[in-house]
């Protein structure tokens, strides 16, 4: 009977640390899926060296240099 005890509490344990793994993993996933979806531009920020941003007949460049960012365009 005492045997008995310990293998419902040790099946208990069992159980509910596989669920905490689960939620664990599920969360991180749901976290990582919602950075990457939340992303404006799918390239590495090492990869990106101009932008342009244009509206009607504004526009700005923004330049990347070996101290930041510059604004070349307008000046």
């Amino acid at each position: 009977m005492k045997n008995r005890g310990f293998l419902i509490l040790g099946s208990l344990v069992i159980l509910v640390g596989g669920y905490a793994a689960y939620d664990y993993w599920s969360d991180h996933h749901d976290s990582n899926l919602k950075a990457e979806r939340s992303r404006l531009v799918k390239f590495d920020k090492d990869q990106i060296q101009d932008v342009i941003l244009s509206r009607g007949t504004d526009k700005i460049h923004l330049q990347r240099t070996q101290e930041g960012w510059k604004i070349t365009e307008p000046i």
